[in-house]
């Protein structure tokens, strides 16, 4: 086909501009809500079923335990600390490092765990949040809270319960 110019038409010069926003609109809007609407409703508290009320319940319980202050352990041990500075400074960076997007992927929450599961003591844990805060000046608790959604709180809130 030639037009009066000379050149040749394309295929895609000759779709008409609404026709484009069907192929490309509906799939990147489609994708857009599978992949965003259950995230962002959860977040919002929109989609919450009971179970997911009852997760947020512990969660809650788990966030006002006095283990999470940077200074916990110096009076659970008596100014003893339970971890070396090697162990805590490990677990602060595993616990950074497994958050957010970890090489094009998304929170590592088996990474996370493994490293509550590791560290064995609630004032440990304390110390944790000391390293963490002064490496990153972020709350441990906080930083935990953007990273995981109510399930894994309440499953690290399961593991901690072990705790003395």
């Amino acid at each position: 086909m030639e037009n009066s110019g000379g050149n040749q038409l394309s295929i895609v010069g000759s779709i008409a501009p609404k026709t484009w926003l069907i192929i490309i609109g509906v799939p990147v809007i489609g994708l857009a809500m599978y992949f965003g609407y259950r995230a962002i409703g959860r977040k919002f508290g929109l989609l919450d079923t009971p179970e997911d009320k009852m997760l947020k319940e512990i969660a809650d319980l788990v966030e006002k335990q006095p283990f999470w202050s940077k200074t916990y352990y110096l009076t659970k041990n008596k100014g003893v600390k339970p971890l070396t500075e090697t162990r805590s400074n490990y677990y602060a960076t595993n616990i950074e490092e497994a958050g957010g997007w970890v090489f094009g992927g998304f929170t590592d929450e088996s990474k996370i765990n493994g490293a509550f599961e590791d560290i064995g003591s609630k004032a440990g844990i304390s110390q944790v949040a000391e390293k963490f805060y002064s490496k990153y000046q972020k709350d441990l608790y906080t930083y935990l809270k953007e990273e995981l959604d109510a399930e894994e709180l309440a499953k690290i809130g399961q593991i901690i319960s072990k705790y003395k």
